[in-house]
């Protein structure tokens, strides 16, 4: 497996341990338990840079590459750029509903539940999609040449000088997993 696509399927696995955590939150929210809204608001923080800024920047990459190499399993794959878009709507509904919670306003306990739970259904499907239809595709139709030129394309993504944007979100991350 390219050293780029194990990378990706890594960074999956780190945002499926994040839900994880979202999850158990919203569960004892269901519950009317007092859910720990830090690692709520952590987990949106993390959903609200990690995915657009750093992860669907480089699938975006693969996707352009699958396109050129392999035009039919793109249009099987299906736009991933709308489906991009779509996961930050679910995660803005989300995060409205979070907001709304945390100053006390009145909002019904079932509509921000189900935009909660409508944000990890919708990250995990995604997940699903790209992991046995985008992926494998991608696998299949890009040559090592492009590999190469996808890993020569990324670098760390800085947010100030000297500030690795990788290393804050691992450690956002690394944060939110031990709660």
């Amino acid at each position: 497996m390219p050293q780029f696509l194990d990378q990706l399927k890594r960074e999956h696995q780190g945002m499926e341990g994040v839900l994880a955590v979202l999850e158990r939150e919203a569960t004892a929210f269901d519950a009317e338990r007092q859910p720990d809204y830090d690692v709520i608001r952590a987990a949106a923080e993390y959903f609200r840079h990690f995915p657009d800024r750093h992860h669907h920047r480089k699938e975006n990459l693969v996707f352009a590459c699958l396109r050129e190499r392999d035009p039919t399993a793109a249009e099987a794959v299906g736009d991933l750029s709308v489906a991009h878009l779509r996961l930050a709507e679910q995660l803005h509904n989300f995060t409205a509903g979070l907001r709304a919670i945390l100053i006390e306003a009145e909002l019904p306990r079932d509509a921000f539940t189900r935009w909660m739970h409508g944000f990890i259904e919708a990250q995990r499907q995604h997940h699903v999609m790209e992991e046995t239809r985008f992926f494998p595709a991608a696998e299949r139709a890009l040559t090592s040449e492009d590999w190469r030129e996808l890993d020569a394309s990324t670098t760390p993504v800085e947010i100030g000088p000297g500030v690795d944007f990788d290393k804050r979100l691992e450690a956002l991350r690394q944060e939110i997993l031990s709660s």
